[in-house]
């Protein structure tokens, strides 16, 4: 008698959002250093670091949070989507709040021109990256839609 083996089942795993750090009485300067050269993202007071760590070296905003809440912190903190950038660390220090988050390389602009494919994919990821921030109740400007260096569209 020949035995089968069991069909291919699908497992439901649960995948647990990953908090970032928080660090209280201190500032963000501590941990990045500025890039050098003009380091500020125009139109925000929102400044592109480098970790001083030396065996990480990744790039980060950092950007300070007005009127932050703890429930604007905690909306902060629970986008996992791809197409949002993420979260590293949120700094308090002398009642200001900062928050750390991924760098994007490109703006959406310098990446053209674009075959009708790429543009409905791009379209797609902002939708994605759109709805989740809309159902948090973030906002966001329209210059903040970026594209890293892997071709993902991101929101940050």
């Amino acid at each position: 008698m020949l035995r089968r083996k069991p069909a291919f089942q699908q497992l439901h795993l649960r995948v647990s959002n990953a908090y970032p750090v928080v660090l209280i009485c201190r500032h963000p300067n501590e941990d990045y250093f500025p890039v050098p050269g003009d380091a500020t993202i125009a139109g925000t007071t929102a400044w592109v670091g480098v970790c001083r760590k030396n065996h990480i070296r990744k790039l980060a905003v950092i950007q300070e949070v007005r009127n932050a809440g703890l429930l604007d912190l905690k909306c902060l903190s629970q986008i996992a989507v791809p197409n949002v950038a993420r979260v590293i660390a949120l700094y308090h220090q002398k009642g200001k709040f900062y928050a750390t988050y991924e760098y994007i390389d490109l703006d959406i602009l310098e990446i053209g021109p674009l075959a009708d494919k790429e543009i409905a994919n791009a379209f797609l990821q902002v939708l994605r990256g759109i709805q989740r921030l809309l159902f948090l109740s973030i906002g966001f400007r329209i210059d903040s839609i970026r594209v890293n260096s892997s071709g993902d569209v991101k929101i940050g």
